[in-house]
């Protein structure tokens, strides 16, 4: 038995899908199921902020915004390295981090 997912389902080659017995689709994650997520991964934002978040990646899959916390946090994290800053580094990413990263994610799913 072999059990696959992908979030780019119109990536797969049809000789490939035609050797799967069957598809189960999951749509996207609507504006609660979003703000979640942001929920979980961007901890430091208030939730007003996590709302308008979640608005602006309607097109997002849950793996999209997951990402898109990550990559805000790594880039505040390398912003902040390349300052030297010890005290800064505690500092959570400000908001426009996360606006950015979810910009950049949502141009991708267009």
């Amino acid at each position: 038995t072999l059990v696959a997912a992908t979030n780019r389902p119109q990536d797969l080659d049809e000789a490939l899908m035609s050797r799967f017995a069957g598809v189960v689709t999951f749509p996207l994650p609507d504006i609660e199921g979003r703000t979640a997520i942001f929920d979980t991964y961007a901890t430091s934002l208030t939730m007003a902020e996590k709302i308008a978040l979640a608005r602006r990646c309607e097109s997002c899959s849950g793996r999209d915004v997951k990402d898109a916390c990550e990559a805000a946090e790594r880039k505040w994290a390398a912003q902040l390295a390349r300052k030297g800053g010890k005290s800064a580094s505690a500092s959570p990413p400000p908001m426009r981090m996360y606006e950015m990263a979810v910009e950049a994610r949502a141009a991708r799913n267009f």
